[in-house]
């Protein structure tokens, strides 16, 4: 009952209904659900089976969540009601996919309540700015990716999860399906006209295809240039007819964005333990050389600047650590035997990446995708950590266990 609270959540979250059907606004369908799912896992809950503390990418959660929950109390900056929910509803996300996503079969659903919504939000954006494609127009999507940056994002952070849902299904036509939403995806994000989404999407594809069990090595090849062909002259042009650009670099949006990065430098000096107050940064970027009102458009300068050193650290070792961990991990497996888990680890790998590409140029430190995506990490690494020591029985693997290299 829990997991199934927890995925109707996670299906919420990226389905957005309150922006498709208004009148559900005063439902906050989202924060219910979670709080739901939150009561029936300690309601159904039989043991203990490892404290959510002892990993320390929770740790680093539970730190990085007190200091935002403290920074506005103690610096007076920003609303501490508004912090305090917020970061409950993500800690409340986050602790269930942890605690419930004990086998790959309910990794698998996680993913498909994350992909289900975007395919969505992709058809709906294709459907609107596609189909009557005009120059100088840029895709986007609705509600919290309205904004052809998050639309890229998400779409970005989605195919890996797309690819590992057809690498494996176990029908033809099931992976058929995924393998062309996966490509529904890319296309939509060249009509973004977003230079980190071309970035991301590249990353995502190429290395997508690298962890592929299912394709040939000539058959990768071939993809992988009709893709990067498809971001050179479709993607590209769509970034070179942008009104505000006058090329790759060198126009208003770039320099703006060296100008704010200074500016949040700036901040964390003059604010090194606190920071200027979570979401307070455009409100006060005129005090300290920038340009008040316009976020950095990099989320590591905006969480430092925001909640300054303590915070900032916290943030990066929640968030960049799974990726050390699974990039070790992934380098020291023999990737001959390749079990549905590690599968899932290394698309989940390139998903966070992508993720990270784009939130290198924009501000996303609250993008419901990451904590999701780091949640996943966390269940599946555990998983296998478990199988690998015996502590799982074949049933939580549907196949073979893990051979490690040595």
């Amino acid at each position: 009952m829990p997991f199934f609270f927890i995925s109707i959540t996670i299906f919420v979250m990226f389905f957005q209904p309150v922006v498709i059907f208004p009148d559900m606004a005063s439902l906050s369908p989202v924060r219910n659900f979670a709080i739901i799912a939150f009561l029936s896992y300690f309601i159904a809950y039989d043991k203990i089976t490892s404290r959510f503390s002892d990993v320390k990418t929770n740790r680093y959660l539970l730190l990085f969540i007190a200091v935002q929950i403290l920074s506005p109390m103690i610096s007076w900056a920003g609303s501490v009601k508004y912090n305090l929910v917020i970061w409950l509803l993500y800690f409340i996300v986050y602790f269930l996919i942890v605690k419930q996503c004990v086998t790959i079969e309910r990794i698998r659903r996680i993913s498909l309540m994350i992909v289900v919504p975007v395919g969505c939000l992709s058809f709906y954006s294709l459907s609107k700015f596609v189909v009557d494609y005009q120059p100088g127009w840029r895709a986007g999507g609705y509600g919290w990716y309205e904004n052809s940056n998050d639309l890229s994002l998400i779409l970005v952070c989605a195919i890996p999860l797309v690819m590992f849902l057809a690498e494996s299904a176990r029908g033809i036509f099931s992976r058929f399906l995924f393998f062309g939403l996966a490509g529904m995806f890319f296309f939509n994000v060249l009509f973004t006209g977003s230079r980190t989404g071309m970035l991301g999407v590249c990353l995502v594809s190429v290395v997508g295809l690298y962890f592929s069990r299912l394709m040939p090595k000539a058959v990768k090849g071939v993809v992988g240039a009709l893709l990067l062909a498809g971001v050179m002259v479709i993607g590209l042009s769509v970034v070179m007819s942008r009104g505000d650009l006058r090329g790759l670099r060198g126009d208003d949006s770039s320099e703006n964005r060296l100008v704010q990065w200074e500016a949040g430098l700036k901040m964390v000096q003059s604010n090194p333990f606190l920071g200027v107050g979570p979401d307070e940064f455009g409100s006060v970027a005129g005090e300290y050389g920038g340009i008040k009102g316009l976020a950095p458009h990099n989320t590591l300068v905006q969480v430092f600047a925001e909640t300054g050193i303590p915070g900032g650290f916290f943030f990066v070792m929640f968030s960049c650590y799974p990726l050390y961990l699974a990039w070790r991990y992934i380098r020291s497996t023999n990737l001959q035997t390749v079990t549905d888990s590690l599968l899932a680890y290394q698309y989940l790998f390139v998903s966070l990446s992508g993720f990270w590409l784009c939130a290198f140029f924009s501000n996303r430190y609250k993008s419901y995708i990451l904590f999701v995506l780091v949640a996943m990490m966390v269940a599946v690494r555990e998983n296998l950590l478990k199988i690998e020591s015996g502590a799982l029985d074949s049933d939580a693997e549907p196949l073979a266990r893990q051979q490690r290299q040595g």
